[in-house]
Formats: C-alpha cells, structure tokens, sequence
C-alpha cells in the first residue's frame, strides 16, 4: 500500500471547485489569477500544518551521516537524533519529493481524502462560509489517515525480518486478533 495519494494537484483543484460551485483557474500556476495564487497558497498552508501537527509514518525520514544537515527536516522522532519529520510532503512526477507543489501533476504524501477535506475546509473557512460540517470531515479524514499509514507502516515493519519470517503470534490485525 503506498502512503502517496493517487490524485494529481491538477484532479484535486477541479474536483474541489466542481463540488462546491466554483470555477476552477485554467492555471493554478498563473500568478495574474488570484484565485489560483488563493488556492495554491492554502494548499501550500495545508501541507504544512500536516507535516507539523501530526506524526505521519510517511515523513518519517533517517539521517544517514553524522553532522550533516537536511533541507528538509523538520522535527525529530521522539528525540532520537537519528529519525526526523520531512516537510517534503509533495512528490513529483519525477518521484522526487519537495516542499511545494509546482506543477499540476504533483502527488502528496496524504491520503487524497486527507487533501480534498483539509483543502475544502480551508478554502471554505478562508472564504468565509460555513465550514462547521467540512472541518469534522477533515478530522475525519485525518483521523482515518493517521490510522491507515501507521498500520501500512506497521505492517512493513512486521514483514521487514531478514529471513523473510514472521514471528509466530505476532497478527498484523490492528487490533492484534
């Protein structure tokens, strides 16, 4: 199971504005349409909020030399000094992860239920219309998403032993049936 959504920033942006009434920008790159600079620059917030308010097992990132600094570190994993949060939360087309998205074709690292929510509810709130209903959905969304990477993480770490064995008794059920 990857943790990378499957929608690009291309579906995402024209499934938002077909759902909620709005014209979506023929350019989301357009820097003349402030619409496009608006819904870029929630985008770019929303990102950023889920790299630092959640502990998503996709960000998770290893420092392979000793001293060296990373572009894109944010904070540690539980003060380890070796593990670290990524900002990097677009993919590129290139598979070469990044901080913003830049072209229309971009993924992200959050379940596209988790993107189509949090950008609803954020545009809906910038906006401001009602966005009560909108918010428990992204939570809902977060919520889901937290739950399916770290399982998906788990289960990768369950399945990763060197001989390609599973310990006996060990269930990769969530809740250990």
């Amino acid at each position: 199971m990857s943790s990378t959504g499957k929608m690009i920033l291309g579906s995402l942006v024209t499934d938002l504005c077909d759902e909620i009434g709005l014209m979506a920008p023929d350019n989301l790159f357009d820097a003349e349409d402030d619409f496009a600079r608006q819904l870029l620059a929630i985008l770019h917030k929303l990102g950023r909020e889920l790299c630092a308010n959640y502990g998503w097992p996709q960000l998770k990132k290893m420092v392979t030399a000793a001293g060296d600094a990373v572009e894109d570190f944010d904070r540690f994993v539980n003060r380890s000094k070796k593990e670290y949060y990524s900002t990097f939360w677009v993919e590129g087309a290139d598979g070469l992860r990044k901080e913003k998205a830049s072209r229309l074709d971009d993924r992200f690292l959050f379940s596209d239920s988790v993107m189509q929510n949090g950008l609803k509810y954020m545009l809906l709130e910038t906006k401001g219309l009602e966005s009560s209903n909108a918010f428990a959905q992204f939570q809902q969304a977060v919520h889901n998403g937290l739950s399916q990477a770290n399982y998906a993480h788990q289960k990768n770490l369950d399945l990763g032993f060197l001989d390609g064995s599973k310990p006996s008794g060990t269930s990769l059920h969530p809740f250990g049936l």
